[in-house]
């Protein structure tokens, strides 16, 4: 579907027209850094700001204006075209992200030069939907040669497995869609309809890379405040916060200096890892010296005699997040690995009881006593054998780790070879090996930790005396020797 756009250098009369008050800060179409590098647009000071400043509210957007779950009902509630479809929806319409991806579907709809005029009822979100990028450098947007390079990064399962929800999603749509008249109409008739995936790929991009999770309302999109670009640490010259009225406000944080034309930042999150940034922002940090964080996906071994019950009673992400703390140490946190660490002669059971509608549960036990799947780690923390699922926790954690580095090592002359192929941009290759450098870095923190705590572990009372226990039970089950006078 073709879209209308309009110059990012309206969004300042825009914003005035519908009640944005701009406090000596002005949207700049085109922001350089420090070291030449270009930052798209932004937010400057339009004057200079002392420590005193601090606290000074540069930025306040009405609260009708901020694009929530709940701004997008009050819509709904007087347009029934995009009511219809947020019912159609079931519960994903009533996410916030479901909510805000299907009514930025509904303005795209409504401004595209592929149809007469709008098809439902325009309000000043419709602009607002204009002013946003026409592109967004997402890796969701990433051609295949660019996804080859992703190898062994975090980012390849992670990228993987959006695409795939992403087309379950647009599948859905067009489903729960095609039999609303003015759906079926103009998105999805063979002639007149203009729906494609690539629609879907775009409201999905705009709203990962632009919404804020504002105190009091939630995951929302709010114009104006999102124009501002990210810093991290002392950097991050401003806060978004929910004013006393509802609406939202951009503030000077405590004791910060700003001078007339320096960029007024806000932080996407500084806790926020390497694959973190590229996957829902499109870039990395220049001062980022590390990849602060990495997920890695993780599998209960296949021939776990419980694999299949373990998986089915789990609540928790398959996989581990490693990350540096804010204290700067290394840490890892999963609660899924702990199901891997266990089994039925350590005191793990389940059975099948049935509920008092008729409904069949799996039940977790143990040492017979039934316990709910989200206290499985605290039980064996205060277990005797702590120390031994601990030790089970690293060995597994370090070949996690060790096969991951050996994937990123072994695509490493794959990726050296792809400067100058056809398909592959430089700024996208540059922000890859960029990311490979840095987990690679961060992996290798983590085997070096994870071997430090195995030995640690290896050398205490409790696992010595349960691994003399299990090389004498396997002793006892060896046949025994026999010398060549017994064939005599």
């Amino acid at each position: 579907m073709r879209r209308t756009t309009i110059p990012v250098e309206n969004l300042f009369a825009w914003g005035k027209l519908n009640g944005v008050e701009f406090i000596n800060v002005d949207v700049k179409s085109d922001i350089t850094s420090k070291d030449g590098t270009s930052r798209g647009a932004g937010l400057v000071s339009t004057c200079d700001r002392s420590s005193k400043d601090s606290g000074a509210v540069v930025l306040s957007v009405p609260q009708d204006l901020i694009l929530s779950r709940e701004q997008v009902d009050r819509y709904a509630a007087i347009d029934k075209p995009l009511k219809s479809v947020l019912d159609a929806a079931g519960a994903f319409g009533k996410t916030a992200r479901g909510a805000i991806l299907i009514f930025l579907l509904v303005q795209i709809t409504n401004a595209s030069p592929d149809f007469d005029g709008p098809v439902s009822i325009t309000n000043p979100h419709t602009d607002y939907v204009k002013l946003l990028p026409e592109t967004v450098l997402l890796p969701t947007y990433y051609t295949d040669e660019e996804k080859d390079l992703l190898y062994g990064t975090s980012l390849d399962a992670a990228l993987d497995q959006k695409l795939r929800s992403l087309e379950n999603e647009f599948e859905e749509l067009q489903g729960y869609t095609r039999d609303i008249a003015w759906c079926q109409k103009y998105w999805w008739d063979g002639d007149s309809g203009k729906m494609s995936f690539e629609d879907w790929m775009l409201v999905d991009a705009l709203y990962r890379s632009r919404a804020l999770d504002l105190p009091g309302t939630g995951h929302a999109m709010v114009p104006c405040i999102d124009m501002a670009n990210h810093t991290s640490g002392i950097e991050t010259i401003a806060l978004y916060e929910t004013g006393a009225d509802g609406g939202a406000i951009l503030q000077i944080r405590p004791g910060t200096e700003l001078a007339a034309d320096e960029e007024v930042t806000i932080t996407y999150g500084d806790e926020k890892g390497a694959c973190e940034m590229i996957f829902s922002y499109g870039f990395l940090e220049p001062g980022m010296s590390g990849a602060t964080a990495i997920f890695l996906d993780f599998q209960i071994p296949d021939d776990d005699p419980l694999r299949m019950a373990k998986m089915t009673v789990s609540t928790e992400a398959p996989g581990v997040r490693l990350f540096v703390n804010s204290n700067g140490k290394l840490d890892w946190e999963g609660n899924y690995i702990w199901w891997a660490c266990v089994n039925e002669e350590d005191g793990l059971d389940f059975r099948v009881t049935q509920e008092n509608d008729g409904n069949r549960r799996l039940e977790v036990l143990w040492k017979d006593q039934h316990i709910e799947p989200s206290q499985l780690s605290k039980i064996l923390e205060s277990d005797l054998k702590w120390d031994i699922f601990q030790l089970r926790a690293i060995v597994m954690l370090q070949d996690r780790v060790s096969r991951q580095a050996n994937n990123l090592e072994a695509s490493e002359e794959s990726f050296m070879e792809s400067q100058g192929q056809s398909g592959i941009r430089d700024v996208v290759r540059i922000l890859i090996g960029q990311l490979r450098v840095r987990e690679a870095g961060l992996l290798a923190q983590f085997d070096r930790l994870f071997e430090e705590q195995k030995t640690d572990l290896l050398s205490r009372d409790t696992v010595r005396r349960y691994l003399e226990e299990a090389q004498a039970n396997v002793d006892s089950h060896l046949p025994p020797e026999t010398s060549e006078d017994d064939f005599a």
